[in-house]
């Protein structure tokens, strides 16, 4: 069989997990994990089950977070499986100990039988095939899109878009070459939703792979978007997916690479140059001036400057399709395809579940993308080297190769969102302003989740669209009409260059009701407080280092922080300055509303438990913002304000339980 020569690092092939999976074979490993071929026992079904291989070096604790992160990691993939037949199917979630003595965790998903759209691509280009024209790659990739408009409406991004993980799943095939398969029976689905964000969120797992060689990628740099390479030109998100479309339809139309390199230094050059943009004309075909602007926009370099999710992005493009190839049009006409392609390709492939078969023996016939496996897209401040083409390896000597590879984070069931463990801390400080002292300890007695970021302009035109969220505007006590004239233009919302900065101009109400519709709730002062500082007492969210331009967006005097503008910046522009738990911007941008009211004797009644103050006619914002100076931002600092009020400095991120 294909898979003999694989080794079985678990030994659990001839043994049953958890007593509901019979494990036949393993079908694939990549550097995180082992792909098996098992029968469902209670539904005499194949199914392909993932084992991670998670460090022994793990702390009992480190391991339960660990489990609890994957648990709703698996949950959230069920979830979106379950809204769109054009992701891989999720069965099952949990971990086992393996008959070797290693506990493991496991994910188990639908069996499917096919090839990867990058196998697909490459029998082409060994029969001097070539790139499928235009609108049929439209129609063939059209499932892929519409699964990632689902997910991006979810807030949910993939950030490892590739042919490797887009798989042309054919419900009759059983085995044996198909090279000669009809389209019209293949439905492509996306492959790896998810399980990279509990390895990329858990720090000491991290570690430990790096101490054993095992580093985990951060994404594949042949489809890797400028913000993926460089962290200043800022955070990644569902705009990060709407680029690698991009760019693997515009690799199905010429049957190469969209992006040309032969490193990473190259194709990292290739991404950002603006003199060329990876577009269909740039790489010879003939397209319409409408779909060429489709194309620059969802390759532009500065992730503002693209569009926002793959629906907007697959929505202009089909628009533009219908335009006619004007006369001066550059380029050529792709060549028209085979027959056996052209036919099923007529109509909008339809998205099927792929249909019971007994496993087969073929390499062909493995679950979603053997050798692709693509378990992580993590967070890692190590470059890459290409070893061939869409793998990635951690090398030694990369550090000398000067890139700056940015931070990745991915969705999680909780929509980009950070969990921090229950724990003590020593909460205030005792020489910093009167409402801060004394220090005393207070204990958070359960895990809860804190947004990444900022929630930003976007997400709050979505709830105002709802009916869920008034518009907002500066307001509130003593602010007149001049002044909310004067100070409207730096609110975020009414901005669309401003989408993803943070939400602003909002008051105490506003942003409750915000994160209600976002399925979330205002964090605690305790809880802000916590995530901000963690136990080891920082001043500020990094640390004790002094503050400088680069560790966020504060208010500044002349001549310092020179080409920034007066007013907030795109969430998660500071990523190398995070709190001890991930979050970013915990410090500056905006301040940001918590749950409690104002009390200024709340700390003297010492050591407490979970805390909330509700009542108080003021409120409590945290964290400083672009127009306080740095000094506001301490992990410490309480302001109090009028809850009715909403101004150019007051945001929100939101919370929610982890239980």
């Amino acid at each position: 069989m294909a898979s003999a020569a694989l080794a079985d690092p678990f030994a659990w092939v001839g043994q049953t997990i958890d007593g509901k999976f019979r494990v036949e074979a393993v079908v694939g490993e990549g550097g995180f994990g082992i792909v098996y071929r098992a029968l469902h026992l209670g539904l005499g079904e194949p199914v392909a089950v993932k084992c991670l291989k998670i460090p022994s070096s793990l702390a009992p604790d480190e391991r339960e977070r660990f489990q609890q992160s994957f648990l709703e990691e698996g949950r959230l993939l069920r979830k979106l499986s379950r809204a769109t037949p054009a992701v891989v199917q999720a069965l099952d979630v949990g971990a086992a100990v393996a008959p070797n003595g290693v506990w493991a965790p496991y994910l188990v998903l639908e069996w499917l039988h096919g090839e990867t759209l990058e196998a697909f691509l490459a029998r082409r280009n060994e029969g001097n095939q070539g790139g499928l024209p235009l609108a049929d790659a439209v129609r063939l990739l059209e499932p892929a899109a519409l699964a990632l408009a689902a997910a991006h409406d979810e807030g949910i991004a993939h950030r490892d878009i590739k042919p490797a993980n887009l798989f042309l799943s054919d419900a009759n095939l059983v085995g044996g070459p198909a090279a000669h398969t009809p389209l019209s029976t293949l439905t492509m689905k996306v492959l790896d939703f998810g399980i990279a964000k509990v390895i990329a969120d858990n720090a000491s797992i991290t570690r430990a792979m790096e101490q054993t060689g095992n580093a985990p990628s951060m994404f594949t740099p042949f489809y890797g978007a400028p913000e993926q390479f460089n962290r200043r030109f800022g955070a990644t998100g569902p705009w990060t997916d709407v680029y690698a479309l991009a760019l693997v339809l515009v690799e199905l139309c010429t049957g190469k690479s969209a992006l040309v390199g032969d490193d990473v230094t190259q194709l990292y050059i290739a991404t950002t140059d603006a003199s060329i943009r990876p577009t269909p004309r740039t790489h010879g075909l003939r397209t319409s001036h409408a779909v060429e602007a489709v194309f620059q926009k969802a390759l532009a370099i500065e992730p503002r400057g693209r569009y926002t999710s793959a629906r907007l992005f697959w929505d202009a493009l089909r628009e533009a399709l219908a335009a006619p190839i004007e006369a001066d049009a550059p380029g050529e006409t792709a060549p028209p395809i085979d027959a056996d392609i052209r036919d099923p390709l007529t109509t909008s492939p339809q998205i099927t579940e792929a249909r019971t078969a007994k496993p087969a023996s073929s390499r062909r016939s493995l679950f979603a993308a053997i050798g692709a496996l693509t378990f992580v897209t993590a967070a890692v401040a190590a470059s890459v080297v290409i070893k061939n083409r869409g793998e990635v390896e951690p090398t030694p000597t990369a550090s000398r190769m000067g890139l700056e590879l940015g931070h990745v984070e991915l969705p999680s069931s909780t929509a980009d969102m950070i969990l921090v463990p229950a724990g003590s801390f020593t909460m205030g400080h005792a020489k910093e302003g009167k409402t801060e002292k004394p220090a005393h300890s207070v204990t958070i007695s359960k895990p809860f989740y804190l947004d990444r970021t900022e929630v930003t302009a976007e997400d709050y035109a979505r709830c105002v669209a709802a009916g869920k969220c008034a518009r907002s505007s500066v307001h509130g006590a003593g602010v007149d009409e001049a002044e909310a004239t004067k100070f409207a233009p730096y609110c975020t919302e009414a901005d669309p260059a401003k989408a993803r900065h943070p939400i602003n101009c909002i008051d105490h109400g506003q942003a409750s009701k915000l994160c209600a519709f976002l399925g979330k709730r205002l964090p605690t002062e305790a809880e802000w407080e916590y995530a901000a500082r963690g136990k080891d007492e920082r001043r500020f969210p990094w640390g004790e280092e002094p503050v400088a331009c680069t560790f966020g967006n504060f208010a500044r005097a002349a001549g310092q922080c020179t080409g920034r503008e007066k007013g907030t910046m795109p969430v998660g522009s500071f990523p190398d300055h995070a709190s001890p738990f991930g979050a970013l911007d915990m410090a500056g941008n905006v301040w940001e509303w918590v749950a409690d009211g104002f009390d200024p004797g709340a700390y003297t009644k010492g050591e407490r438990k979970d805390p909330l103050v509700t009542t108080g006619a003021k409120g409590v914002i945290r964290g400083g913002s672009w127009d306080f100076a740095s000094s506001a931002a301490k992990t410490t600092t309480r302001y109090a304000f009028d809850r009715a009020t909403g101004h150019v400095s007051t945001g929100v991120r939101c919370a929610k339980n982890a239980e």
